[in-house]
């Protein structure tokens, strides 16, 4: 039944007819789209023959977001001398416009003798109602790059640039709420089957909006002797923006696995970390930790859940010191690590790759950090120290 939910919330079928901006009327194909689950999975489809007649231009068909991608051939330039490019991004369900950050490449330029052989980032910069228009192009190969499309949506492929006026298309797949699952095991790498709760802390988020894209192979500059020294083009900065919201509330389970609730997924351009309390209900604070999860377009994920109880016997105290105390002010925090479609990871493998971590951070002693793997190492001896007194007396 389960196969049967995945595979109709898959099927991501997109026919998009070609209309070149000179009136004629190319192909029709049909293409595989990413592997998400569920009912709440964006899906790909074909714009309303009316909205594509009236919006014009070449549709691209995006790739395959799970195949490689595609290598750019090094090519010389043709006899024209330079193009107009005219491109429109636009809601794959609606054709509404879609403004956001977007970087065009021209791609498989020949080395010279300043530059190495590779692609070149020819415009960066925001698409207004969802228009980028370019003018005095070389004629080539180009790929463009929207940072508001839904991380690991389908990315239409280059095209080759070959007319004095084009107009190209692209269907984007926004961003939007979505429903997230979680899976939850003890260090053991048991299954946790009591009742648990959850308290959302807030997120941050750090925007590659700049960042090159994975498939660009950005040309680098040569020194004079023909040594390589950098990465030609400019690189995106990151930020963080904090938001807090605390409340207590169960998690309730379906076919899937826990329910985090509707959370909004990741675009190419901005990651988003969600951190929240996860706790036994029957426990209280002292039978839980602190998680975070990074969607980057999954809706599956693993974590481990771990207590202060479970750290007593790994802690090496120094003479004197209060037990209770050092185990009450342990800091308990666990990753989350995605599974299921589009992973490549069962539970089990997800589980050997959460990363834990404690910290201690106490007036009396020195700080105290451990980073582990649970599936993959035991719990290491916790050894707290005094704090040495101000000025070595």
């Amino acid at each position: 039944m389960r196969n049967l939910l995945l595979l109709g919330s898959a099927v991501l079928g997109l026919a998009l007819l070609t209309w070149w901006a000179t009136g004629g009327a190319g192909g029709e194909r049909e293409v595989d789209g990413p592997e998400p689950r569920g009912r709440a999975v964006p899906e790909q489809r074909a714009l309303p023959d009316a909205l594509a007649d009236e919006l014009g231009g070449t549709h691209l068909s995006p790739a395959d977001a799970s195949g490689p991608e595609p290598e750019a051939s090094i090519r010389q330039p043709a006899a024209i001398e330079s193009c107009r490019l005219e491109l429109r991004f636009v809601d794959h369900l609606s054709g509404a416009p879609v403004a956001g950050q977007v970087q065009v490449w021209q791609l498989g330029l020949a080395e010279d003798a300043t530059w190495t052989a590779g692609d070149q980032r020819v415009f960066e910069g925001r698409a207004e109602d969802g228009v980028v228009v370019l003018e005095d192009l070389e004629p080539g190969l180009y790929r463009a790059y929207a940072s508001a499309a839904r991380a690991r949506s389908a990315m239409p492929p280059a095209f080759e640039l070959v007319d004095a006026k084009q107009v190209h298309i692209w269907p984007v797949v926004s961003v939007a709420k979505e429903e997230l699952w979680l899976e939850v095991l003890d260090l053991g790498g048991t299954p946790v089957a009591e009742t648990l709760e959850r308290e959302a802390r807030g997120w941050d988020y750090s925007s590659t909006a700049g960042d090159r894209p994975s498939w660009a192979r950005e040309r680098r500059e040569k020194e004079p002797e023909g040594w390589i020294l950098g990465m030609g083009g400019s690189v995106g900065g990151r930020g963080w923006i904090r938001s807090t919201h605390r409340s207590w509330r169960e998690l309730e389970r379906d076919a899937f696995g826990l329910l985090l609730g509707p959370i909004e997924q990741d675009s190419r351009g901005i990651g988003r970390n969600h951190r929240f309390g996860l706790r036994r209900a029957s426990g209280g604070d002292a039978e839980g930790c602190e998680v975070t999860l990074r969607p980057r377009g999954h809706r599956e994920f693993a974590t481990v859940l771990f207590s202060k109880q479970d750290l007593a016997s790994a802690l090496v105290l120094p003479v004197g010191s209060d037990g209770a105390k050092v185990l009450g002010g342990l800091v308990l925090e666990a990753d989350t690590v995605a599974f299921g479609e589009g992973t490549g990871r069962s539970l089990q493998d997800a589980w050997r790759e959460v990363r834990v971590t404690v910290r201690l951070d106490e007036p009396a002693y020195e700080p105290l950090e451990a980073s582990w793997q649970p599936g993959q190492a035991a719990t290491p001896a916790l050894e707290v120290r005094w704090r040495e007194p101000a000025g070595g007396d």
